[in-house]
């Protein structure tokens, strides 16, 4: 089975560290090429979260009081090609409604199939993530699947801006 796309994704980053292009602060080059572009937020992105546990899927969220789901998995054929000028647009698998404000940071569980969201509600909720293994639509689709919205947990009279598993 061959290593897991966020993983590629990771390596391919790495070796384009290691090329040339602009200087780093030990005198190495470096030559960053863009891979894809994650577009669907209608306002700026505080976190974004990524993870192989969920099957190559991150997570981002933002000002627009929306969590949105990734798939990578898409990019192995780009990844694997080679091909530094093949640039893909994803489009996410699953938008998240619960905030009734900015989302500012994200935390995975991933042996639950979980993740927690914070904002500026002062409000964190558990999710429940469902895989996008589960999604059959089309490219640009929206995903179907509903994902029920937890009772939030409460008691910050401000925003929560950080959050940590251990």
């Amino acid at each position: 089975e061959g290593p897991s796309a966020a993983l590629q994704l990771e390596q391919r980053l790495r070796e384009a560290s290691e090329g040339g292009g602009g200087a780093t602060s030990s005198g190495r080059s470096t030559q960053w090429g863009r891979v894809a572009t994650l577009r669907s937020h209608l306002d700026a992105v505080r976190c974004v979260l990524c993870f192989e546990d969920f099957g190559d899927v991150a997570l981002s969220c933002g000002e627009d009081s929306v969590i949105k789901a990734w798939d990578f998995s898409s990019l192995v054929p780009a990844l694997e090609s080679g091909e530094a000028a093949l640039v893909q647009e994803l489009e996410p698998y699953l938008s998240i409604r619960g905030h009734t404000a900015a989302v500012l940071t994200l935390a995975a569980w991933p042996s639950e199939g979980k993740f927690f969201s914070a904002g500026r509600d002062g409000d964190i909720y558990v999710w429940e993530l469902p895989p996008p293994l589960l999604r059959e639509t089309t490219p640009g689709e929206a995903y179907a699947l509903p994902v029920a919205r937890p009772r939030p947990l409460r008691g910050h009279r401000e925003a929560v801006w950080a959050l940590a598993l251990n």
